[in-house]
């Protein structure tokens, strides 16, 4: 996205950052002088920084009298972003204002819980697109979609389409979509890069993408590339021409598509005449996406809802189809299916985690004694073969009592550690049994 849009609507927030911000004045040091939010908000929407320099921006802050908490909703949104970034997915999940819904479709009586691979898999087999949400700061609904990435393939998806991919315009001679991807290197390399995307510098979203390379999808950028409609509708309506565009290029073709929030609600939306972005698409096709909403039930209570623990231990990171007593899953005129993504451990625990994508990656303890008794001390772990790439897995030291618990694939890794300035204290290689 050569320019990022902000667009506020009651399905959620669909913010991306603009890039005008990044022309913003050299934001003043955080500290004693600045604990307020006018003050702040140069800081964390500043993209010429690194999004770190920010979080430590925010915390020192804190430490002086900011309260986060009370902060408008617009900062909690930027705040909570950076902190997913960081592998600070509880500080995120925290802050974030964009919540669930109140829905309870236990009350309607969905009360058992199913795996939702193999769910989605069955309703997903006939049909030509498999369109996802996810929530930008709340990545438990990334895992959810990384683990459905191999199922669908072995289904014959065989494109991936994600709203967060950076796009430049497209080639008119050669495709019918306004956009393209941006970063021409990602397959042959193999992994993201900051410029590859702005939301993609949180991890797990950065391991979709390493997947996706490896099982071979063909990645589409379908954002609108047209900097000068910042509407809804403009929006709406190119994403979903360019989506389109897939399939006059390719009659066979099999696409799952990531978006944020509504832009896959099927019906006809108040916020846009004609609806948003899977409904315009539907239009335009006549392909009728499987919908799948992994963003309305993240804070729904799981007291009385039927789950296996044992099946939950196996599968910490999937999604959950609630199906009824007469085997009818819980959706909606907007989804056809809306996933229970039960409140698992995360980073602190030592039991199963939602960290793990169902086995992908395993917890390893890298040595807190590299910080060098500096802390905050942020430790990144980087695959040995790549360069300058978004970190495998990250998290943040802030006491010397503290321990670093890190999610990582097999295989061997330059680890980082880094003051608040991000000065580097040390780097060193971790094998495979760190």
């Amino acid at each position: 996205m050569n320019k990022f849009k902000c667009v506020f609507f009651l399905l959620g927030c669909i913010s991306l950052v603009s890039t005008s911000f990044a022309a913003t004045k050299s934001a003043p040091p955080a500290g004693k002088d600045c604990t307020e939010e006018t003050c702040l908000s140069r800081i964390v929407m500043n993209l010429s920084q690194p999004p770190q320099l920010a979080y430590f921006s925010v915390n020192r802050a804190s430490d002086h009298g900011f309260h986060i908490e009370t902060a408008s909703a617009t900062f909690r949104e930027y705040y909570a972003t950076i902190a997913s970034f960081m592998g600070q997915y509880e500080a995120a999940d925290k802050i974030y204002p964009v919540r669930g819904s109140d829905a309870d479709p236990t009350r309607l009586g969905y009360l058992d819980a199913k795996p939702a691979n193999d769910v989605i898999r069955n309703l997903a087999r006939n049909r030509r697109a498999v369109f996802i949400n996810e929530s930008h700061a709340r990545p438990r609904t990334r895992a959810a979609i990384y683990t459905l990435l191999n199922a669908l393939h072995e289904e014959g998806y065989n494109y991936l389409g994600i709203e967060g991919l950076t796009v430049k315009p497209g080639d008119p001679s050669k495709t019918c979509s306004n956009a393209s991807l941006a970063d021409a290197d990602l397959l042959s390399r193999g992994y993201p890069i900051r410029g590859t995307g702005f939301y993609l510098r949180e991890p797990i979203f950065g391991e979709i993408i390493r997947e996706a390379i490896r099982l071979k999808f063909k990645l589409v950028a379908y954002e609108d590339s047209d900097v000068g409609d910042n509407t809804i509708e403009g929006r709406e309506q190119k994403q979903a021409q360019n989506l389109a565009c897939i399939f006059k290029n390719d009659p066979r073709a099999k696409l799952l598509v990531v978006a944020g929030f509504g832009h896959i609600a099927k019906s006809k939306s108040h916020h846009a005449p004609d609806g948003l972005m899977a409904a315009r698409f539907m239009k335009i096709t006549g392909i009728n996406p499987l919908s799948i909403d992994t963003t309305t039930l993240l804070d729904l209570l799981p007291d009385s809802i039927h789950l296996d623990q044992n099946m939950l231990a196996s599968h910490p990171s999937q999604g959950y189809a609630l199906a009824d007593s007469n085997g009818h899953f819980y959706g909606s005129d907007d989804y056809d299916l809306i996933l229970f993504l039960p409140e698992i451990q995360g980073r602190s625990a030592s039991g199963p985690s939602w960290l793990d994508l169902d086995g992908a990656r395993k917890r390893r303890f890298p040595p807190t004694s590299h910080c060098k008794n500096t802390f905050p001390c942020l430790i990144e772990a980087f695959p040995e073969n790549e360069i300058s790439g978004i970190p495998a897995d990250s998290c943040v030291v802030m006491t010397g009592q503290d321990a670093c618990s890190l999610f990582l694939p097999s295989g061997t890794y330059r680890i980082n550690y880094s003051d608040a300035s991000l000065h580097e204290l040390e780097s060193i290689t971790a094998p495979d049994n760190l």
